[in-house]
């Protein structure tokens, strides 16, 4: 347990003219911490989502800080067009999407899903990652399945192959037994 101290002095520390020097990994760590500590500070999301979508900033996510700024802001329950459509655009380039793990691809999926907020481009471009890269399904873990097609079905995208790649990755011998209850609902729902 962190100290609410602790907690202003980080926000006043990104809210000053110190964010200026912070890197991308930086902002998404610290948006991460907050979100698991579940500390919501409105104005520190607000000033770190308007820095991270400035082009010198934006140019230099990668799936890993994305996914970790989209988590943060949907566990938070803060919503930010700007800040999704600025994720979206930079996650949906092809160098940028290639750089997603099962992971990142479950928790973006997720926090678009949660704001039902729909980019084709997002969604094709994380598609074609999960199905012509190289074994990206087959790090699929049981979670990553069940949050995936339960976040493409809430954002209404039907592609059956990708449905059918996840389901047989769910039958493999490595995750079939780490299957929960809470999977196969979130994957039957």
């Amino acid at each position: 347990h962190r100290p609410p101290e602790l907690a202003a002095w980080v926000a006043q520390v990104l809210t000053s003219p110190q964010l200026a020097r912070a890197t991308a990994r930086d902002l998404s760590n610290v948006l991460w911490a907050f979100a698991t500590l579940q500390v919501s500070d409105e104005a520190l999301l607000t000033s770190v989502g308007r820095r991270i979508i400035q082009a010198d900033m934006l140019s230099t996510l990668r799936g890993q800080d994305i996914s970790a700024i989209a988590w943060s802001f949907a566990t938070l329950n803060v919503y930010d067009e700007e800040v999704l459509h600025a994720l979206a655009q930079a996650a949906a380039q092809k160098a940028v999407a290639a750089s997603f793990t099962a992971d990142h691809i479950a928790a973006m999926l997720w926090a678009y899903a949660k704001w039902s907020y729909y980019d084709q481009p997002l969604l094709s471009a994380l598609t074609r990652h999960m199905l012509f890269t190289s074994n990206v399904i087959g790090t699929f873990g049981s979670q990553n399945i069940a949050t995936t097609i339960s976040a493409l079905s809430s954002l209404g995208l039907d592609n059956q192959v990708l449905v059918e790649a996840l389901a047989r990755r769910c039958m493999e011998p490595s995750v079939l037994p780490t299957l929960h209850g809470q999977h196969i609902s979130a994957i039957l729902a």
